[in-house]
């Protein structure tokens, strides 16, 4: 009986090997897609680090609790789910066997590779991150592309985004050569990074003080826009006007002519709001601004600044020069001879008896623009005495004396002022007595 069971059980083992077929145990197509497969919402997006696409593992729902993690893998972008982010990241697939992931493109063009496995099966699918071009991230807006190189005047320049993300997404770089760049809550600088709002826009505006031209870059998303603007030279005729009251005046000592400096445009910094007045003869004057040859003025609110210039007592001319940002204008103003009747003039109340005690009146009259300091009035009398010898004028422009004498005759009566001499005469009469 003991060889028949050994033959049994030979036949038995011939049997089952008999019946092992290894490619049974191989998964085809079609099963790994049963155990798992991969869907996604998008197989090309823009790369702009902003935009997403779904993909969806999809596992048989019998399967084990154990066995149900879902891992993904990238090589570019971001994955993102259940708080998770990474280019690795693993999920639990839920009741119906679904695990999805969202994929964030990068800002690089490329092609991501996304692998998805459970235990040793492993799926493979792609997307296609592309390159956008500047008017698909962001709209450009420049006010003008030539300013004048004033340190004053700007060219406005507007970015407005078209996708929002992230504030590091909504982050804009300006970027120039030359000048320096004018944003709200930013120090004055070559480089300035803005964060757009809800509104994706930022502003900032761009100046110089010296001419030349600008090459600016605009950076968002990765995504640059190169452009130029031109700071042009200034002429004084687009910067100020100058107007002179009179071209000629007395060479008096005290008449003067008003200059009048007015910007084109108001504003800016105090430098560049300063009017800088010179001259080669006579005296500039400004109200509250030392005299001299040569006065600095800041212009008001409206952009205007004056000076007079004060003539002096030399016949010739006067050559004025007004600056600002360094662009000069000149004119001349020409000191005439003056004539003595409109500084000083004297007359008297005609005659008086040589009694010694009767008196003839003297008035002097001033130019009434003569300053203060330059009006004393000093009177002389050939024939008797004039009191006083000396007053200042009044406000009424005039000074008085008195003359008496004992002596019969005409007497010659002068006064000076400001070094300039008018005379006239008074007669006296013989006196009779008051009885005979």
């Amino acid at each position: 009986m003991k060889p028949l069971l050994l033959c049994v059980l030979a036949v038995a083992t011939v049997a089952t090997t008999a019946c092992h077929r290894p490619d049974d145990y191989l998964l085809s197509p079609t099963l790994a897609d049963e155990v798992l497969s991969v869907t996604l919402s998008a197989t090309s997006m823009p790369a702009d680090g902003i935009s997403r696409a779904t993909v969806t593992a999809q596992i048989d729902p019998r399967t084990d609790y154990d066995k149900r993690t879902v891992t993904f893998a990238t090589t570019a972008g971001t994955l993102i789910a259940d708080g998770q982010q990474g280019t690795t990241i693993s999920v639990t697939a839920d009741s119906s066997g679904k695990a999805v992931v969202e994929l964030r493109s990068s800002t690089t063009a490329t092609t991501a590779r996304i692998d998805v496995s459970v235990a040793t099966i492993l799926r493979t699918a792609s997307v296609q991150f592309v390159q956008l071009t500047r008017d698909q991230v962001y709209d450009l807006s420049v006010s003008t592309y030539s300013v004048p190189a004033d340190g004053f005047s700007t060219s406005v320049i507007m970015v407005t985004l078209k996708r929002l993300g992230t504030v590091d997404q909504r982050a804009v770089k300006f970027e120039t050569s030359t000048g320096t760049f004018v944003a709200s809550g930013q120090t004055l600088s070559r480089s300035v990074t803005l964060t757009a709002g809800a509104s994706g826009v930022v502003v900032a505006e761009l100046r110089s003080d010296s001419p030349g031209t600008a090459y600016v870059r605009i950076t968002a998303l990765d995504t640059v826009q190169d452009f130029q603007i031109a700071f042009v030279a200034l002429r004084q005729s687009d910067v100020f006007d100058v107007a002179v009251d009179r071209t000629s005046i007395p060479a008096d000592g005290f008449s003067s002519a008003a200059i009048t400096a007015m910007l084109k445009r108001p504003g800016g910094t105090t430098q560049q709001r300063t009017f800088k007045f010179e001259t080669s003869a006579g005296t500039l004057i400004a109200t509250g601004q030392g005299s001299g040859r040569s006065v600095s003025v800041v212009a008001d609110a409206t952009g205007r600044a004056t000076v007079e210039l004060q003539s002096d007592k030399t016949v010739g001319s006067a050559r004025v020069r007004v600056t600002a940002y360094d662009l000069p204008f000149e004119f001349t103003v020409n000191f005439t001879s003056a004539n003595p009747s409109d500084v000083v003039t004297v007359n008297t109340s005609g005659s008086a008896p040589a009694d010694g005690m009767s008196t003839i009146l003297v008035t002097a009259t001033v130019a009434s623009n003569l300053p203060s300091g330059r009006r004393l009035v000093a009177f002389r009398t050939t024939l008797g005495t004039v009191t006083p010898a000396a007053i200042e004028a009044d406000g009424s422009n005039t000074a008085r004396a008195t003359i008496t004498s004992t002596t019969v005759g005409e007497a010659r009566v002068t006064a000076t002022v400001d070094g300039v001499t008018a005379a006239t005469s008074a007669q006296f009469t013989a006196a009779y007595p008051d009885r005979v």
